[in-house]
């Protein structure tokens, strides 16, 4: 197992590239599982210095690692830039956020008032929790996953072939959404720092309302206090 420990700042500066990382890293390694037996004499932890290439995904910058942020603060950005979106068809109609009183329960909502439903939309977490992948003394790494879901009546607002030309207003805005929030977003999530890792968009039907639903999973750093 490798154990990689915080460096102080200074001591590794690691260049990343769209591609790989390569560096020098100062690692701590178990001894139990450890390979070389002539590195285990005596059963003691052995630091060594080593050079890496390492994959960016699963890399950890002790820079960024100091930007800590929250699951509500993330989300709360997610719903301001999703509000800020000016969609390409009928940018009259913009996206507007679900108030989410009582159970926050955004299908009924819909369903009841498929009138006012128009790109209105709901950001929440699923509440997923597991063990942290990386922590120190001070913050750990944590993954959360949050569902944006978009409302589209089932009516001839967005053109005369109806529930085709609905597809095609959907196909845009998630084009848009994706384009703000998701992998592209990189340089949106600074300040609050986090990382897109992965996600998924479908539609769904209801029984008055098309959805749009996009999930995505990012990752992001968490103090402790």
């Amino acid at each position: 197992m490798w154990l990689f420990q915080p460096i102080p700042s200074g001591a590794q500066q690691l260049s990343a590239t769209l591609g790989t990382v390569t560096g020098t890293a100062t690692l701590t390694l178990d001894p139990i599982v450890l390979a070389s037996t002539a590195a285990v004499t005596g059963l003691v932890p052995r630091t060594v210095t080593a050079s890496l290439t390492l994959d960016p995904i699963v890399l950890v910058s002790y820079a960024n690692a100091s930007r800590t942020t929250t699951v509500e603060t993330l989300r709360d950005y997610i719903i301001s830039i999703i509000g800020g979106l000016v969609p390409r068809s009928l940018s009259g109609d913009r996206f507007r956020k679900y108030r989410n009183e009582g159970g926050g329960r955004f299908h009924p909502w819909c369903e009841a008032n498929p009138a006012g439903a128009f790109r209105r939309y709901q950001v929440r977490d699923t509440g997923a929790y597991s063990t942290a992948s990386v922590s120190t003394t001070d913050l750990e790494e944590r993954y959360v996953e949050f569902i944006t879901t978009v409302a589209y009546p089932q009516n001839n607002r967005t053109g005369r072939q109806a529930a085709l030309d609905r597809d095609d207003v959907m196909r845009q805005d998630q084009r848009k959404i994706e384009t703000a929030i998701g992998l592209l977003a990189w340089g949106d999530f600074v300040v609050p720092y986090a990382t897109w890792i992965g996600g998924s968009t479908v539609r769904e039907r209801g029984q008055a309302v098309d959805y749009l639903v996009v999930r995505q999973t990012m990752r992001y750093f968490r103090a402790y206090s």
